[in-house]
């Protein structure tokens, strides 16, 4: 297809060359090099014998055009995917190390007995499970903006 259309395109450039007309004594030659010392330069030119291709296309360079323009928005479509594809999979990692991490936290809770240093312990546990959360929170946040984007992207194609 894109062959078609570069043909199409260098068909509409001007065209000029130069030949050489010999007299020999076979007769009159052409050439596009020169034959002998006293060679005419003919100058030939297609610029004014044909008349420039209109800018409307023709009904087979639109239909070549309209398949590359659904190609490259398949292509598109497909890269997106890919891509949201990828942002889903770290999004799901992202939940389950979160959720490994606050378990861990977690099960340090029971270790200690309920006296004065298990409510202190029990405090600091809570705090860390509170700083874990808002850290892998914010890291799914930001994934769930940027597959937010990429799926309205992808509704826009």
């Amino acid at each position: 297809m894109k062959r078609i259309l570069l043909l199409l395109a260098l068909s509409a450039m001007p065209v000029s060359a130069t030949v050489y007309k010999c007299e020999t004594a076979a007769g009159t030659t052409y050439s596009q090099l020169p034959c002998a010392d006293d060679a005419q330069v003919t100058d030939y030119s297609r610029e004014n014998t044909e008349p420039p291709l209109q800018t409307a296309q023709t009904p087979a360079a639109t239909a070549a055009s309209d398949t590359i323009d659904r190609i490259a928005i398949g292509i598109k479509k497909r890269d997106l995917t890919e891509k949201i594809n990828r942002l889903e999979r770290q999004r799901d990692r992202q939940v389950k190390n979160r959720d490994d991490e606050v378990a861990k936290i977690n099960s340090q809770r029971g270790r200690y007995v309920q006296n004065l240093y298990g409510v202190a312990h029990d405090d600091k546990v809570n705090s860390s499970i509170v700083a874990a959360t808002t850290i892998w929170n914010s890291r799914i946040e930001a994934t769930d903006r940027e597959l937010d984007q990429l799926r309205a992207e992808f509704n826009k194609l």
